[in-house]
């Protein structure tokens, strides 16, 4: 069965607890998350959660990431995930890749 949306369906959540559990819920192509200042869309057809990550500054609106939210769900490393992506600054979101090869944490 492959899953077709061809519009974004965006939903807001307030908790991480919320947010989870919509992440286990719901793996329509182009769904879209909101939390906080964090976008997630998903990118896989035909289910799963592959979320293209994008962050929120100010104005801007960039896209940096993209994360296998299931697999970070199953390691117990949700709330950690998006801790980390919730402190990256923009100019880490601007040459993530950089920040993430020299980060120590």
């Amino acid at each position: 069965m492959v899953d077709v949306n061809n519009e974004f369906n965006v939903a807001r959540y307030d908790s991480l607890e919320e947010l989870e559990k919509a992440f286990l819920m719901y793996d329509a192509h182009r769904q879209c998350f909101i939390y906080k200042n964090l976008v997630f869309v998903n990118s896989t057809l035909g289910g799963g959660w592959e979320a293209w990550t994008l962050k929120k500054f100010g104005d801007n609106l960039i896209a940096f990431e993209s994360i296998s939210m299931g697999l970070i769900i199953r390691k117990g490393e949700f709330k950690k995930e998006i801790d980390r992506l919730l402190k990256i600054t923009e100019e880490q979101a601007r040459d993530y890749w950089n920040f993430i090869l020299n980060d120590e944490d």
